[in-house]
């Protein structure tokens, strides 16, 4: 298994593609950096905006990437992950030498959990450093409720837990993908399929998957103790759809 696991880390980090994916990333990241530096607000809703200091910046840093990272890199990451193997018959030699199924796909969803979990923890860091650096110094901070303030240390652990949640919705995708890719024969294929149902679910349930298109309201919601759903939903959600995946690569047969 932890073969399988840095084998499958070792291909995303060697792949053209991956890495053309990150310089994208590093781009869209510093123009948002500097698109709210130049605008210094950022925004909860259409309605109620947040003067943003060197404390609070990083949440709307991560909001305006939201979209690129959820109908962009993590489904391509993710659709490469699940269907290269299979697009180039690589699934044959596997089985022949006798690896369990089981173990095969389970090494890739564990593989591309630590690949977008660096992602975001590196995106945490550089928006730490680069709000203390551009951004008006302050000692103190508020977010979306304005009668909670927060010290440097208090400003940093309600950061970094926005960030754990993006990376729960992140977690979400990879499940999805996984079930995707385990139907799909490659990962063009996936990749539309994938997309058009993360966009398929706001429109069944827009108050549950809202956070899909638009992650700033619940994720403040959910540190802000307004909303009790999103965290048990979502593991339910990575459990379930997981599990489904793992069961479906089971009973495909890769070797006709």
């Amino acid at each position: 298994m932890k073969n399988l696991v840095c084998s499958e880390l070792y291909r995303m980090l060697k792949s053209k593609k991956n890495r053309i994916l990150l310089i994208i990333t590093m781009i869209i990241f510093a123009y948002s950096v500097l698109f709210l530096r130049f605008n210094n607000v950022g925004f909860y809703n259409k309605l109620t905006n947040i003067d943003l200091n060197s404390l609070n910046s990083s949440p709307f840093i991560l909001k305006e990437m939201h979209l690129f990272l959820v109908f962009i890199f993590c489904p391509m990451v993710f659709c490469e992950s699940f269907n290269h193997e299979n697009t180039c018959g690589a699934y044959r030699l596997f089985l022949i030498r006798g690896y369990d199924k089981t173990k095969c796909i389970l090494s890739k969803i564990i593989a591309c959990a630590i690949f977008t979990g660096a992602v975001i923890i590196s995106l945490f860091i550089l928006s730490v450093l680069l709000e203390s650096i551009l951004f008006d110094k302050t000692s103190f901070t508020s977010f979306v409720n304005k009668q909670i303030s927060f010290n440097f240390i208090g400003a940093l652990f309600y950061n970094f837990k926005f960030y754990l949640l993006e990376y729960m919705i992140m977690l979400i995708l990879i499940g999805i993908t996984s079930i995707i890719g385990s139907l799909m024969p490659n990962a063009a294929i996936t990749y539309v399929v994938t997309v058009g149902i993360c966009i398929s679910l706001v429109y069944i349930n827009k108050n549950i998957f809202s956070y899909i298109i638009v992650n700033t309201p619940t994720l403040f919601d959910v540190l802000d103790s307004r909303n009790n759903t999103f965290i048990l939903s979502s593991i339910i959600l990575i459990i379930g759809t997981c599990g489904i995946s793992t069961v479906l690569f089971k009973k495909r047969d890769y070797l006709n």
